[in-house]
C-alpha cells in the first residue's frame, strides 16, 4: 500500500516497494488525484513524487495513461542504486568503529601554532602566494587582507574610505539590504534614488 505525507516520502515508499518487489514493471500507479486523496494530501504533492521518480529513472510518465514502473532491463535508476541490485542498501548505517581511522593519534603529529591577537591574521606563505597572484592582474601598489565574508569587506572598505554625507552608487545586482546595512557605520540617516544602472544614496 502506498503512504507517505509528503513528496520525499512518497517517493521513497514507491522505491522500496519497487527494490522488494511490491511494485512490478509495468505496473501503474494511481492517479495523482486518486492517491492525493487516499494520503489526504494535496494533489502537487504527489505530482512532484511521481515527476522525481520519472527523473530517477524508476518510473515513466505515460501520458493520459498515467505513469508506471520502468522496466528493470532499462538503465539504473539515478537516485536510491539500481533496483535490481543484489546489494542491500545500507546508506542509513552506521560504520564499524574498529574500522575507522584513529583521527586523534594522526592530528597530534601535525605541529600547530594557535594564533593570537597581535599576530598576522595570513599565514605569510599563503599572503605570498596571495599577492603573486593579484600582481599578474592588478597593476598599481595593493595589500592583501582577511576578511570575514564579502559583507565584512565592504564594510571595511566603506569604513576607510567614504565620510559621512558621501553618495554612493552601487551597480546591479546588488543585495540591498547588505548595502544599507554596511554603510550605516558611516552614514548619517540617507534615502535611496532610483537611478537607469543602480541606486544611490544620498545623504
Amino acid at each position: 500500500m502506498l503512504a507517505g505525507k509528503t513528496a520525499s516520502e512518497i517517493f521513497d515508499n514507491i522505491r522500496h516497494l519497487v527494490q522488494s518487489g511490491g511494485l512490478q514493471p509495468g505496473e501503474v500507479l494511481p492517479p495523482v488525484r486518486e492517491l492525493a486523496s487516499q494520503l489526504a494530501v494535496n494533489r502537487n504533492t504527489v505530482a512532484a513524487a511521481y515527476k522525481r521518480l520519472v527523473t530517477s529513472g524508476l518510473a515513466v510518465s505515460q501520458g493520459r495513461n498515467g505513469t508506471a514502473i520502468k522496466a528493470r532491463d532499462t538503465l539504473p535508476a539515478l537516485e536510491g542504486g539500481d533496483p535490481t541490485t543484489p546489494l542491500n542498501d545500507i546508506s542509513s548505517g552506521n560504520p564499524d568503529p574498529a574500522r575507522l581511522p584513529d583521527l586523534p593519534r594522526y592530528l597530534g603529529q601535525i605541529a600547530r601554532t594557535p594564533r593570537l591577537y597581535g599576530d598576522a591574521p595570513i599565514e605569510p606563505r599563503l599572503g605570498q602566494w596571495a599577492e603573486a597572484w593579484f600582481a599578474r592582474e592588478i597593476a598599481v601598489p595593493f595589500a592583501v587582507n582577511l576578511a570575514s565574508g564579502a559583507i565584512d569587506a565592504l564594510e571595511r572598505l566603506l569604513c576607510a574610505l567614504l565620510l559621512p554625507a558621501t553618495a554612493l552608487w552601487w551597480k546591479i545586482p546588488v543585495f540591498s539590504a547588505a548595502s544599507i546595512w554596511c554603510v550605516t557605520p558611516v552614514l548619517p540617516p540617507a534615502r535611496w534614488r532610483w537611478m537607469p544602472k543602480g541606486w544611490i544614496l544620498t545623504a
